[in-house]
């Protein structure tokens, strides 16, 4: 759990947030809020960066910073809620930018996505919408698919005809049913339509047609049992630092890395 102060804090960051309507403001209340060094302020700013001015020069070192609190597996966000803006910061370093360094580097960028994710949804369940949606994208996603695979098929199944819609469809049909409980309705529909769509290309295999009397309620159980089935394999690995990167070349590995930004 955050301490009063903390929670307090950025309780106000994001209500000045919603007031921010140029990039000149954005910068202004970040630089309010920097001195509290919080993953949180990193990667909003970040994510508004991107979301709502759509600069993505703009974002990535704020990004860059958010994630590098989760480089050491000690870190005290681990354990809270928080883990979902570190695992936001590698999902959007992940999305938005193409890079030129090892492929071992993004593996495990890609990995540190899916643990802190993973942990913030263990943590408080289908109210974790946000983590929900981005942990499917991650494992949907077309651009980085082949890193994806790769996690994949040491944690979860090694095969030729590996189905990752058999695990981002519960993420997609539990954050639809938080996006509703929160009213969010344009959220809900989209997350339900991408959770449809993974039923329709699942029961479409021949190595799923048992589950053809199933409802998207319970293929989404089966889907969620398999994510703890990862995890709990993965965090073994996550604590004994296996996806780590020293922090202090972390940024500027990033960045001069940086081939292109989608």
């Amino acid at each position: 759990m955050l301490d009063n102060q903390t929670n307090q804090m950025l309780l106000q960051f994001e209500a000045l947030l919603q007031t921010c309507n140029t990039e000149v403001q954005l910068k202004s209340i970040y630089e309010k809020f920097k001195e509290f060094k919080n993953p949180h302020v990193e990667f909003r700013t970040g994510e508004t960066f991107l979301a709502i001015f759509k600069n993505k020069c703009e974002a990535l070192p704020y990004l860059i910073s958010g994630a590098s609190y989760g480089l050491d597996p000690k870190n005290i966000y681990y354990s809270n809620h928080l883990s979902n803006s570190i695992g936001q910061c590698f999902w959007y370093l992940l999305n938005n930018y193409v890079y030129g360094f090892v492929l071992s580097y993004e593996y495990n960028i890609c990995c540190l996505a899916y643990i802190y994710l993973s942990k913030c949804i263990n943590l408080i369940g289908i109210q974790a919408n946000d983590s929900l949606r981005s942990r499917a994208l991650l494992i949907n996603s077309r651009l980085k698919k082949y890193r994806v695979k790769e996690f994949l098929n040491e944690y979860y199944y090694k095969g030729n005809d590996l189905c990752t819609e058999i695990l981002s469809i519960s993420d997609y049909f539990y954050s639809a049913l938080s996006f509703r409980n929160d009213g969010d309705i344009n959220e809900y529909n989209r997350c339900l339509s991408w959770a449809k769509e993974n039923m329709e290309k699942i029961l479409s295999l021949k190595q799923y047609s048992p589950m053809k009397m199933l409802n998207l309620e319970s293929i989404s159980e089966i889907s969620k049992q398999n994510h703890e089935y990862i995890f709990k394999k993965m965090e073994p690995d996550f604590l004994r630092s296996k996806f780590s990167y020293p922090s202090n070349s972390f940024k500027e590995d990033l960045i001069k890395g940086l081939i292109e930004i989608r």
